[in-house]
């Protein structure tokens, strides 16, 4: 088989220092350059060429947690660089063309990136174990029997907006548009569920190719968090908080990610 000398950058996600290693060693050679990357992500991921592959050790480990990423890699690629390559390793003995098998390592890694398909096609990934991402990020744009995580931020935005309207339009009394809009509508609970349910699905954002736009919206929650943890008492905080345009960033920001990764 004639070897093909089209690919121009293999990027490695591994937990792992001394398996990473290994897997650079196997795949080294014939002018192709080598990136590291572990997770959760401490820089931006490189841009992904039409040719490049991206190898991902499942599953990975992050914050204790076992997790299979591939699935939401492969969707990322699927709509940056279709024609890329996604391979992911474990220690499951499977055949499968984009799979490698860590315990059997191949003496032909020419042959495996010929054979592999590219991440446009049809196919899904093969792991070897850990809570499937993907399923998790659909999970939290969802709900869980209730409403959706943006349709709760819209309500509590909405009231929002009705009550800045209230004091500075009409210049109402802070602590009756408290007393009658803010606490009827229960704003400090609807808010802690909010934050709890973002803070039960962090360890899923940690390994996103995206992970970058979600910590630029969980530093828009703790700059709107001391508001509603003063129970809405402080009119202050209301307006140093910026509550009404962060709230409109959050939900801007969530439903960008939503409409390009979780649908």
């Amino acid at each position: 088989m004639e070897a093909i000398e089209i690919m121009n950058k293999i990027v490695i996600i591994c937990t792992n220092p001394s398996l990473s290693a290994v897997l650079e060693k196997i795949f080294s050679g014939k002018g192709r350059s080598i990136v590291h990357y572990s997770l959760p992500l401490q820089a931006d991921i490189p841009d992904f060429g039409q040719e490049d592959v991206l190898l991902i050790q499942e599953p990975v480990l992050v914050n204790n947690n076992y997790l299979s990423a591939s699935c939401s890699w492969k969707h990322y690629l699927k709509l940056h660089s279709p024609r890329a390559i996604l391979l992911s390793a474990g220690f499951g003995k499977m055949q499968d063309p984009n799979y490698l098998d860590l315990l059997n390592l191949p003496a032909d890694t020419e042959e495996i990136l010929f054979n592999a398909r590219m991440v446009e096609e049809e196919w899904r990934p093969r792991t070897t174990g850990g809570v499937d991402v993907q399923k998790k990020i659909f999970r939290f744009f969802e709900g869980h029997g209730d409403e959706s995580f943006t349709d709760e931020l819209h309500k509590m935005l909405r009231i929002c907006k009705i009550a800045r309207d209230e004091l500075k339009i009409h210049q109402s009394d802070f602590a009756e548009v408290r007393e009658e809009l803010l606490l009827p509508n229960k704003l400090p609970d609807k808010w802690n569920v909010l934050q709890s349910r973002w803070q039960f699905y962090q360890p899923y954002f940690l390994c996103l190719p995206y992970y970058g736009d979600f910590a630029l919206l969980d530093s828009l929650f703790k700059e709107i968090a001391p508001f509603f943890a003063s129970d809405c008492a402080a009119e202050k905080l209301f307006w140093e908080t910026a509550c009404v345009e962060r709230l409109q960033d959050l939900k801007t920001g969530l439903e960008k990610i939503e409409n390009l990764y979780a649908r």
